[in-house]
């Protein structure tokens, strides 16, 4: 609003006068007994500069529908930063120029509330605000002819094999097996392919092991990228990764670059997959389904337009069944078959199968916590929120309960669940169930052959001294990984064990 004229003063304007002339006045009046003390001329002044800055504010406003002035890629697709909003002649709200921090649009965490404090009267403080629809606005879609997706998102799948340990042979020559066993089958076997799967891998990987993972992903005939780099991105859009690129062994780059111009003006769905796990065979096209009807409904509502979301929006996925594959069998030490157990966890999110799925305009950034065991305590389950936005979905296992593998083997970095725990000791319903599962589940949800895991376990048995010496130099390799002490410990404990009976 702006603020009321004041009346004339027969005595000069504060306000036309210089800086210098009005500490030059105070010092006067100061000295000078008067109606004008020096607190009273301070206060006129500090309340003459909010007059001024309440009517510069109002004098900027106006959201003008249907105008669009930004030019620049990152302007069309919704930058994050209040600086962004500014170049492009609106805040992130679309309500003028960002002026201050308090212009640009914040996230759920930031703000404090919570949706379970508000009664059922009150709107929705996270859902998109229909009066900033702009009706002449026109999606920014740019030319992504190598980017498909019925449901108009943008899917991505991210797995990371031997990045830099890629001349550890015998412990890469043992994770192979496990991507070849566990990995490649089950997402050879997905009921769609409308998605990238991104394979990052040591630029320096020894010959032999990239000629077997070049053979490996040969089948999946173009949606796969095999790229060599020590670097793996956070933020999929922005993140400058794409330049850290060393070698791409297989795959077209601009299909990687496709991906990315679409998906700043769609909603991106990306699913972790570490390359020792298996998804169930409906796992991509039903995470889909799910963000389609959520965060891509809201998206095609709104056109795209990532200036009419008053808010950051996301969701996460993830899954709430799964099952252990271990390679010791605590009921049965000469087993050739490890073991199977079965997890639930319906208030945590375990890395396999992982998805972060982000509104336009929306990035990682955006998000309180991208840690799987930090979120369950940040980040809300979608069934105890009364507004369904920025929360934790559980995948739908349509007609399947377990939708995900995790290996647990000696080649595993943190070396979490390789020595079987008391619980799984213990499970005599586990124990009873080893070899319905082996028939009846592993081969119909993941495309998983029971025989090829028996194989693999048999390969790993008679490798196991190199495995272990090369799984104790990766756990100190440079950067991305730390010497962790429990996991050093329990791989010289196996050691110690593996000498005595070898």
């Amino acid at each position: 609003m702006v603020a009321p004229r004041r009346a004339q003063s027969s005595s000069p304007s504060i306000g036309s006068h210089s800086p210098t002339t009005i500490s030059r006045m105070a010092s006067e009046r100061r000295s000078t007994p008067g109606m004008f003390s020096f607190d009273r001329i301070m206060m006129l002044v500090m309340g003459l500069c909010c007059i001024v800055l309440l009517n510069t504010k109002s004098g900027e406003g106006g959201y003008d529908v249907g105008s669009s002035t930004s030019n620049t890629d990152d302007d069309q697709y919704g930058s994050t930063t209040a600086s962004s909003a500014a170049r492009s002649g609106g805040s992130s709200w679309g309500f003028g120029a960002a002026s201050s921090e308090s212009d640009k649009v914040v996230s759920v965490f930031e703000l404090n509330i919570t949706s379970d404090d508000l009664d059922g009267t009150n709107a929705d403080p996270m859902a998109p605000n229909k009066s900033l629809i702009d009706v002449n606005y026109v999606p920014q879609h740019v030319k992504a002819p190598l980017w498909k997706n019925k449901h108009k998102l943008v899917h991505i799948l991210t797995t990371r094999f031997c990045q830099m340990q890629g001349n550890l042979v015998a412990l890469g020559q043992a994770r192979f097996e496990l991507f070849n066993t566990f990995t490649v089958p089950s997402v050879l076997a997905q009921s769609t392919d409308e998605f990238l799967w991104l394979v990052f891998t040591d630029p320096n990987l020894h010959p032999t092991l990239l000629t077997q993972m070049m053979a490996a992903l040969k089948p999946f005939k173009g949606n796969v990228v095999l790229i060599g780099s020590n670097h793996i991105f956070k933020d999929f859009i922005n993140d400058p990764w794409v330049e850290k690129i060393d070698k791409m062994f297989l795959g077209d780059l601009a299909k990687i670059q496709d991906y990315q111009a679409a998906a700043k003006s769609h909603v991106l769905v990306q699913t972790r997959l570490d390359a020792d796990d298996s998804i169930f065979r409906d796992m991509m096209k039903n995470v889909q389904q799910q963000a389609a009807r959520t965060l891509g409904a809201q998206a095609e509502e709104h056109r795209y337009n990532p200036l009419s979301f008053n808010i950051k929006q996301y969701r996460v996925f993830c899954t709430e069944h799964h099952v252990e594959w271990g390679y010791f069998n605590p009921w049965d030490p000469k087993s050739d078959k490890g073991h199977l157990f079965g997890v639930s966890q319906p208030e945590f999110c375990v890395t396999a199968g992982l998805t972060y799925a982000y509104q336009v305009g929306t990035t990682s950034a955006d998000m309180p916590t991208r840690a799987h065991n930090k979120m369950s305590k940040l980040i809300k389950q979608c069934d105890n929120v009364k507004y369904k936005h920025n929360c934790i979905e559980r995948i739908d296992a349509g007609d399947y309960k377990w939708i995900m593998i995790r290996s647990r083997t000696p080649t595993s970095t943190a070396m979490q669940g390789v020595i079987p725990t008391q619980k799984v000791k213990k499970s005599m319903e586990w124990q009873n169930l080893q070899e319905t599962t082996w028939a009846t589940v592993i081969e119909q949800n993941f495309n998983v052959s029971p025989q090829s895991v028996w194989k693999l376990r048999m390969v790993f048995k008679q490798n196991m001294q190199h495995i272990l010496k090369d799984a104790l130099k990766g756990q100190c390799a440079k950067r991305e990984f730390t010497c962790k002490d429990s996991a050093i410990q329990a791989l010289e404990k196996l050691m110690e064990e593996v000498k005595k009976h070898s």
